[in-house]
């Protein structure tokens, strides 16, 4: 991962040590968060202080994809893509804990989760599922699915539109 200083340029390379797909950044600006595909974990980086978590998947996990956290900071939402390196898809999405950097429920979605973002209010989770062309809908204060949308062929990413235009 490399962070750059906006005001000097500076850049900082932090070895990792996997292949890493996503960033997401919280919007209290305090973590950073690195998805790494290979190892099965996910990063917990504090700007701040530059401290590295490494949190663990679960047993289950195929290969975390993309990430996106709760406008309160709260909470990670990590699709589970799975099918690349001679893996099997994956059809489950990984909740974090943010202030205790540690999974606290997966949930079910469709085959090959990939693409994922949270609402502005923080009430919902889109999550895009590639084989089934849909996506599905977490309802985050019960951490289930409420919907499934049907969508075209092969959905990946997946954006949603702030007020103020494209991302917060």
């Amino acid at each position: 991962m490399s962070v750059i200083t906006i005001a000097d340029g500076k850049v900082t390379d932090i070895p990792l040590g996997g292949i890493a797909p996503q960033v997401a950044v919280t919007r209290d600006d305090k973590f950073v968060f690195v998805s790494l595909y290979d190892t099965k974990e996910v990063i917990q980086y504090d700007l701040k202080n530059g401290q590295i978590i490494r949190i663990p998947l679960p047993g289950t996990a195929q290969g975390p994809i993309q990430l996106y956290a709760t406008p309160d900071s709260k909470l990670l939402y990590v699709a589970d893509q799975g099918e690349l390196l001679g893996r099997p898809v994956s059809n489950e999405v990984y909740v974090i804990d943010i202030p205790n950097a540690k999974v606290i429920s997966t949930i079910k979605v469709g085959k090959k989760a990939h693409g994922v973002v949270v609402s502005n209010d923080g009430k919902s989770v889109f999550v895009t599922n590639t084989i089934d062309n849909t996506v599905s809908v977490i309802d985050v204060a019960s951490q289930k699915v409420i919907h499934t949308i049907p969508v075209g062929k092969g959905p990946n990413g997946i954006s949603y539109w702030f007020e103020t235009g494209g991302m917060p």
